[in-house]
């Protein structure tokens, strides 16, 4: 029983100091890696290090000095990954600031400011790490063209350390680029407002000299109209049958070659209604499709007309003005059409309906 005792004992023995001789060990061995790492002598630090942290991969300043050792050899993310790893396990101050100092190096400032926030708020003294973090945000954000952003990093940056860097150059960059994108937006707008108003001018001037244009086409067409009322009334004097005359005459010299559509309009009416629209709009594609020139010829019914001192042919000739301005206003060149009013003298149907139309022609 003795015995047994005794060899526990020794067994015990040997273990503490096997256990202290590895500790020992692994002192001496972080103590050479650290100085490798301070000679210069990277890549024996790493093995040494990386030898520590396979033996006790919780330890945080193994983890902490490897991360550094690869930041050496621009190996950024196997360091991030190694400073995380010691974040999760111990959120010491200095561990952050070694993960600020990799995103930095690495020109990932987004990254260093969320962290530099959180040590700031927890009373740590991270000014100049604040500063490095948002000139680095400014020269970024100037590389992208956001010149405003650029500008409120560096002015922050400058408040702090007037002569931080390069921010000095960069403000003073800024503030030109700004001076010209104020003189470049005053001009386009001077430009833009005078062509506003070129082109209030020009659609003024157009529609007047459409209006008077259309003036001028009904007062032919009234000239016309008079002077065939005029020739009427010399007929009845000398005693021709007027109604067989018209009917005669105008037979023979109307002829439909060459129609391409027809549109119908209320009693009365000048209107295009909207159900014609579609017809319209069918006819405007077939007339795109060449330059001939066009005829738009109005009709009436048979019944009075006598709105506003008006008549039949002044209603046709209302009729056809209509149906062009719609042509005009769906892309047809205006100088290709020519209008004419026929008043009731064409009636093609017993159905008066059917005369109260437009027809349209390529000549």
């Amino acid at each position: 029983m003795k015995r047994n005792n005794l060899l526990v004992v020794v067994l015990i023995l040997w273990f503490v100091l096997l256990n202290n001789r590895y500790i020992k060990s692994s002192e001496n061995t972080f103590e050479d890696g650290i100085k490798k790492f301070e000679q210069g002598e990277y890549f024996d630090a790493e093995v040494i290090f990386r030898d520590l942290v396979k033996q006790n991969p919780s330890n945080v300043s193994y983890l902490q000095m490897l991360a550094k050792v690869l930041m050496v050899w621009d190996r950024y993310q196997e360091a991030e990954g190694y400073l995380l790893k010691a974040k999760n396990l111990s959120d010491e101050v200095s561990v952050n600031i070694d993960l600020v100092k990799l995103y930095l190096e690495s020109e990932q400032p987004e990254k260093a400011q969320n962290i530099v926030k959180t040590l700031h708020a927890k009373g740590v003294d991270v000014t100049e790490l604040t500063l490095e973090v948002n000139y680095q945000l400014g020269v970024k954000c100037y590389d992208e063209g956001d010149h405003k952003s650029a500008f409120n990093y560096f002015t922050v940056v400058s408040k702090t350390r007037k002569k931080y860097k390069d921010t000095e150059n960069y403000i003073k960059e800024l503030k030109g680029l700004k001076e010209e994108e104020n003189i470049s937006k005053e001009k386009s707008d001077d430009v833009s407002l005078l062509e506003a108003k070129y082109r209030a001018l020009e659609k003024k001037t157009r529609d007047i000299y459409e209006r008077k244009m259309d003036e001028l086409r009904e007062k032919e067409a009234e000239i016309e109209y008079k002077a065939f009322q005029k020739e009427m009334e010399l007929k009845k004097k000398m005693g021709i049958d007027v109604k067989k005359d018209i009917k005669v005459e105008k037979t023979k010299s109307y002829s439909k070659e060459g129609l391409v559509g027809t549109v119908y309009f209320d009693r009365g009416s000048s209107v295009v209604k909207k159900e014609s629209q579609n017809i319209l709009d069918k006819i405007i594609t077939l007339l795109k499709e060449n330059d001939r020139k066009i005829k738009i010829i109005g009709h009436t019914d048979s019944d009075p007309y006598k709105s506003r001192n008006r008549d039949n042919v002044e209603l046709s000739v209302d009729r056809a003005l209509s149906v062009k301005r719609y042509l005009v206003d769906n892309g047809i060149d205006k100088n290709r059409i020519e209008i004419e009013g026929l008043g009731s003298s064409v009636p093609v149907s017993e159905d008066k309906s059917q005369n109260r139309r437009v027809e349209i022609y390529l000549k």
